[in-house]
């Protein structure tokens, strides 16, 4: 079987950019079935000695693109799929496949829109987690949460991925304190003015 699916791979690999989310499903099958034991005993060994045209390094991002089970794959590049790999949270994605696909975006800036939900995810988890009072600090990212959607409906300015993910991230933070009235009021409101912006 191993076999099989390495010659298969070594066909696609002739074109590789044609044959992207089919070399990522062979290979995905060969590493979660461990087809790759029949003669190795890894997965990266595998890899590395059967002398593909690709690294090792490509080829989990075939399989990371396989797995995204994109609906407009073939509207996409292979580079603007690889950068959607760096998006895990699924609905900020999907939304990212649609922008990317209606304003017909190059892949930097995919790129740069990609980075920009990676650095405000990382600021929102550098936030909660440098303060000394939990509670007050999850009001401060509710009262900055606010302020940003009023600045979105004013400007539109911030992009939808990214106030999502500071939403998300402050209604998770923010259950962790039912006895606040504070914050309930706080994550009412974001979730009222969030319903309205998504109308």
């Amino acid at each position: 079987m191993l076999s099989e699916k390495t010659a298969l791979i070594i066909h696609f690999s002739k074109s590789i950019k044609n044959n992207f989310k089919e070399i990522g499903k062979l290979l995905k099958e060969i590493k979660e079935n461990e087809i790759y034991k029949e003669k190795y005993p890894s997965f990266e060994e595998y890899l590395d000695k059967e002398g593909f045209d690709f690294s090792r390094q490509y080829a989990y991002k075939m399989i990371d693109v396989y797995n995204l089970h994109v609906k407009s794959f073939d509207s996409l590049s292979i580079s603007h799929l690889i950068q959607l790999t760096y998006v895990s949270d699924k609905e900020i994605r999907e939304e990212l496949i649609k922008k990317t696909v209606k304003e017909e975006l190059t892949v930097s800036e995919l790129k740069e829109e990609v980075n920009s939900i990676k650095r405000f995810s990382q600021n929102i988890t550098e936030a909660v987690g440098k303060e000394d009072d939990p509670k007050l600090k999850v009001e401060r990212i509710g009262r900055e949460l606010l302020t940003k959607i009023s600045a979105f409906k004013r400007q539109m300015k911030l992009d939808l991925e990214d106030l999502k993910i500071g939403i998300d991230k402050f209604i998770k933070f923010s259950q962790k304190y039912p006895e606040s009235k504070e914050i309930d009021i706080l994550r009412a409101c974001v979730l009222k003015e969030w319903q309205e912006l998504r109308k």
